[in-house]
């Protein structure tokens, strides 16, 4: 019933048994698979430390710790433990609405990269958003100060 050419299980010799030799010198199994030991919480920042003045910067570092400690606390592996703190650091940015909260979000961009919560690739978007927004806020704010907004196209109005 198989191919011809084909190669069954059987053929191939089996390999004996190795016994287990604490002495042999290889690593212990959870050095191999670093999800198989017990996962700890990475390390709090400093309170005090000047990034975390920026109450945005803060609020979002808290929301990556307490993530990942939540996720260490339910036996979630550390691949899981990252990413529902990557996703808890990303939620609690500011939108990106009005002058002060796109400081706030850029902020909070740069803080991830150094943390390496946010990766170059998703960094270049999320900082394109706020270029994008702080834009638009700008332009905004000039025309909120009695500049005159451009009108609408007449001629694609009366075209029926």
């Amino acid at each position: 019933s198989l191919p011809r050419g084909s190669v069954t299980m059987s053929e191939f010799p089996q390999l004996p048994a190795k016994p287990a030799d604490s002495d042999s010198g290889q690593e212990p199994l959870d050095a191999i698979l670093p999800g198989s030991a017990a996962i700890s919480a990475p390390a709090k920042p400093v309170l005090n430390a000047p990034s975390l003045a920026n109450q945005a910067v803060a609020r979002c570092t808290n929301a990556f710790y307490q993530a990942y400690s939540d996720a260490v606390a339910a036996g979630k592996r550390r691949f899981f433990c990252n990413k529902d703190a990557n996703n808890a650091f990303l939620c609690s940015m500011p939108p990106l609405s009005g002058q002060q909260n796109i400081q706030d979000f850029i902020a909070c961009v740069a803080h991830g990269m150094l943390l390496e919560i946010i990766i170059s690739r998703d960094a270049l978007s999320l900082l394109y958003a706020a270029q994008v927004a702080l834009r638009v806020s700008r332009s905004l704010a000039q025309n909120n100060t009695g500049t005159p907004r451009p009108k609408a196209n007449s001629t694609a109005k009366s075209k029926k």
